[in-house]
């Protein structure tokens, strides 16, 4: 697998049609918790919300017991001295260090084929693209969809650094409206 810097721009592969179907705000809130995410809130559960509290608990159990070796019993917290809140900075710590640690995703909008042969012949496009170039831009998938220009309004600019590098779990599936490619997650394409 050879990865170029610039690759060309994709060709319709299908002979259908096939159109855009925007997303509903509700089916992007449920894409937010969709199971590629649930290694990551697992994650941040065990490592921001369990490990310190195990922590603060062990801490907090050593410094009784060790009240109660010198002073014969467990002595209280000492009232703070004014009556000012005290402000935690920890959150925006936090916010820093977790932004630093999430991958950067992109979901396409969903396209709708009006056959299965068509979405076939769309994935099959689409995992040639990543064995020529090492990856695949949503911008691409648009391409070999056929729904550039006038049928989509997209950006441009981030479909092309959104992508893919592995489509192997992707496969078609069966809609109402005709037939849809369930992709994993696009990833940020531009850095490796």
């Amino acid at each position: 697998m050879e990865e170029t810097k610039e690759p060309e721009r994709q060709k319709k592969a299908i002979e259908g049609t096939a159109k855009v179907k925007k997303k509903t705000g509700f089916k992007r809130f449920l894409d937010i918790f969709a199971a590629d995410d649930l290694d990551n809130v697992k994650e941040y559960v065990i490592t921001d919300i369990i490990i310190p509290a195990i922590r603060d608990n062990i801490v907090k159990t050593i410094k009784d017991v060790t009240d109660m070796i010198f002073y014969g019993k467990k002595r209280g917290a000492s009232a703070p001295s004014s009556s000012m809140p005290r402000v935690s900075y920890r959150s925006y710590y936090d916010k820093e260090r977790l932004e630093d640690r999430a991958p950067r995703v992109r979901d396409p909008e969903d396209i709708i084929f009006s056959t299965y042969e068509d979405a076939e012949l769309a994935l099959e496009a689409l995992t040639e693209c990543i064995d020529k170039y090492g990856r695949a831009s949503i911008a691409d998938f648009y391409d070999i969809a056929g729904v550039t220009g006038d049928k989509y309004i997209g950006n441009g600019y981030t479909d092309n650094d959104y992508g893919w590098r592995n489509v192997s779990a992707a496969y078609v599936r069966t809609t109402r409206d005709g037939y849809i490619i369930s992709l994993p997650r696009a990833t940020d394409i531009r850095s490796r």
